[in-house]
């Protein structure tokens, strides 16, 4: 399978140049943003674009959350762009490491195809806390 370097979307080209995925400890989602260029062919009249762009996201405990972003609108044309999305499930609160995977689909009369995909690096931080216990107890 392609990874997310040259997407090809007929007659568009999704290019991936970088994702990160961050989560607090003890949160309970996970903020996961991809940075993109999005190029369309327009040597090509293509009519009512029929095809569906779906974002799959895999979390570090292999659940789906999916998306269908819209050509030009969700992911705009242009380089440097970046999407967002949040994932939320209480499982979250556990994590302290792990992976998600972006995958990408073309959806067409209710196929998919697989276009892509490509696995990351969650960030865990951890929560800044205030000092409020010094010297309370005396």
């Amino acid at each position: 399978m392609n990874n997310l370097a040259s997407v090809p979307i007929f007659p568009y080209t999704l290019a991936v140049t970088s994702s990160s995925g961050e989560l607090t400890k003890g949160a309970s989602s996970i903020a996961v943003t991809f940075n993109y260029n999005l190029n369309q062919d327009t040597a090509y009249q293509t009519g009512a674009y029929q095809h569906k762009l779906i974002l799959q996201v895999i979390d570090p405990y292999g659940q789906s959350h999916e998306k269908a972003l819209t050509l030009g609108t969700d992911l705009t044309l242009g380089t440097n762009s970046s999407y967002s999305t949040t994932l939320t499930s209480v499982l979250f609160k556990n994590l302290s490491s792990g992976t998600y995977a972006l995958k990408f689909y073309d959806e067409f009369q209710g196929m998919r195809t697989e276009l892509a995909s490509q696995a990351y690096s969650l960030e865990v931080t951890t929560k800044a806390t205030t000092s409020s216990s010094e010297g309370a107890a005396q």
